[in-house]
């Protein structure tokens, strides 16, 4: 029962048993019927014919025992049973195969074929005589019906066995057509599973079978071929990539998304200290780790390069640089991580840092050295003062004219001047000091103060006149102060440079602050000097580039790299009144 429900074979055959079981018959009824409804047509014209036939020889014989020998001669025709001449009145002139009494009951006429039970045919024929106009008398006739009914049945007999014989000629048609065309199929799909198997090399080559199946073996051949082609591109693009992720320096780890290490290039192996196997299966998670917060894959995965630390297996941690990625390998899902150690850009950067922090303060200096005759100047006065009231408590105390009072308010006077004097002091050493960065929250005008006070002998000999517009509201930014106060005297010092040209009464330099619409604080320090040529505003910032006949060209060099180590810009415009425009901004503090 499988084989006929499950194989193309027992699927036809069922089918053709189904359609002609429901067809065969009613089209052999159907045929029969219209065979017997011709016979027993053909076999009711053939008796009325020779009935009428009867009747018109009995019409022309008019002596009782020639008629009475005349209808006994009838049934030796061995399809007539009797056969009975009557008046129209009902009384039996002549019987023949019947008895008078019987034939005097009345004689019945049939209209259809088999009409009665007694397998004859009943018919009544009017008689006329002597040219009558009116018949005169009734001609009853009986015709047996059984060889009509036997040919009948032997056809139906003959029409069975025919339907019988054609229905099995069908099936054993439809086992042999479906035998081939299985047997074709069969050879074909144990080709396909040889080609699924990974089997490619056996072509598929049918030179027997249907046209259909011919045509179906020619498409998977081609697609055999094709396969075979895509498997031969993809094993050498997969020997490619393989080469490639072998030979590069980063390290390459696929892994599952529980952290399970799936694979690894040499590079990863040699980059943690282990090999293959060590790395195979074992956690991801227990080789990195963020300076800051979990270490979450599925949110990293995109989110572009990510420095985290690398623990070796010697224990031995490193940075390196992270870039995550998500791909999928037939049903699972894994992801990729490239990974690079960043341990000697670390040193290069420090190294740079500390070259800049050298040549920053190397500026300072410079600076300091030329502001040096002001600030000499600047704490000249009160260490004059301090002597002069020093030489005043002196000179009152040889002449014996001093009193308590007068003596301490002169110290007092002297004290304050000392201080002054410390102040300066502390200020010069806190600009010209060397160290490392010191990053601390300021408030941004607070530097500004700052870096005006020590420049305000260089405002004064230039006779330049100095405009603050600082922000209301504190603006904090976490910075380190001498470097962003070396900024701020650099820019500030080149203003009043610019300036020397300009007769003293216009000279005016502006120090803006305030926060900008994209909430970083922005600082502009502008002047009405002769300006930048347009072409040089970009190049301002190289190294020894300069505008001075005696400048080195390093002060706007430094200064950017300092903007820029606090991940801020520094830029130059030409004013909108003439002169130059120089800003930068800083990102404001973090309020956490």
């Amino acid at each position: 029962m499988r084989w006929l429900l499950h194989s193309l074979t027992g699927r036809m055959l069922l089918a053709v048993v189904g359609v002609h079981l429901l067809l065969v018959p009613l089209l052999f009824t159907h045929v029969l019927r219209l065979v017997e409804l011709d016979y027993q047509a053909q076999f009711i014209d053939q008796v009325r014919s020779d009935a009428m036939w009867i009747a018109s020889l009995i019409s022309g014989i008019e002596e009782p025992q020639a008629l009475q020998q005349f209808m006994e001669d009838l049934l030796l025709n061995g399809n007539r049973l009797y056969a009975v001449l009557m008046t129209l009145s009902g009384d039996v002139l002549v019987a023949a195969g019947v008895s008078e009494a019987e034939a005097a009951r009345g004689m019945k006429s049939d209209i259809r074929f088999g009409e009665g039970a007694d397998n004859l045919y009943h018919i009544s024929v009017p008689i006329y005589t002597h040219g009558d106009a009116a018949p005169s008398l009734l001609l009853h006739l009986a015709y047996d019906e059984t060889p009509v009914v036997a040919e009948v049945s032997a056809i139906y007999r003959r029409g069975l066995a025919l339907a019988a014989a054609y229905l099995l000629l069908a099936l054993i048609a439809v086992v042999l057509f479906s035998n081939y065309l299985a047997g074709s199929l069969r050879r074909l799909g144990r080709a396909a599973h040889r080609v699924a198997s990974g089997v490619l090399d056996e072509r598929f080559s049918f030179s027997a079978g249907p046209s259909e199946v011919r045509q179906l073996a020619e498409d998977l051949e081609r697609m055999r071929a094709e396969l075979v082609e895509q498997g031969r591109n993809l094993g050498d693009r997969e020997r490619r990539m393989r080469a490639v992720v072998d030979n590069i320096a980063d390290a390459v780890i696929t892994f599952y998304p529980d952290g399970r290490i799936e694979n690894c290039n040499p590079a990863a192996r040699a980059l943690f200290g282990t090999d293959c196997a060590g790395l195979c299966g074992t956690n991801i998670g227990s080789l990195l780790r963020l300076k800051k917060g979990i270490l979450d894959f599925a949110a990293l995965a995109g989110a572009g390069p990510q420095e985290v630390v690398g623990l070796r297996k010697d224990g031995v941690e490193m940075p390196l640089e992270l870039v995550l990625s998500r791909f999928r390998q037939g049903e699972e899902e894994l992801f990729l991580a490239v990974l690079r150690d960043i341990s000697e850009r670390r040193r290069l950067e420090e190294e740079r840092r500390h070259h800049r922090a050298e040549l920053a303060h190397a500026g300072r200096l410079s600076s300091m050295g030329e502001m040096a005759a002001g600030l000499a100047h600047e704490l000249n006065q009160p260490l004059a003062a301090i002597n002069m009231y020093i030489q005043g408590c002196l000179q009152r105390l040889q002449g014996g004219g001093c009193s308590e009072d007068d003596l301490r308010a002169a110290l007092e006077r002297a004290g304050a001047q000392a201080e002054r004097a410390g102040e300066i002091i502390r200020r010069i050493r806190g600009f010209v000091r060397k160290g490392p960065p010191s990053y601390e929250s300021t408030d941004i005008n607070e530097l500004v103060l700052d870096a005006v006070e020590l420049v305000e002998i260089d405002l004064s000999r230039n006779e330049s006149a100095l405009w603050l517009d600082l922000g209301e509201n504190p603006m904090f930014v976490r910075v380190d102060r001498v470097q962003i106060k070396q900024v701020l005297i650099n820019l500030i010092r080149n203003a009043i440079d610019a300036m020397e040209e300009v007769a003293p009464e216009k000279r005016a330099l502006v120090v803006r602050t305030r926060q900008n619409d994209e909430g970083e604080i922005q600082v502009e320090i502008s002047d009405n000097g002769a300006g930048i040529p347009q072409e040089m505003l970009e190049r301002i910032f190289d190294p020894f580039v300069t505008t001075k006949d005696d400048g080195m060209g390093l002060g706007l060099a430094i200064s950017r790299s300092i903007i820029e180590d606090h991940g801020g810009r520094l830029w130059a415009e030409v004013g909108a009144q003439g002169g130059a425009v120089f800003k930068f901004v800083l990102y404001p503090e973090k309020v956490e």
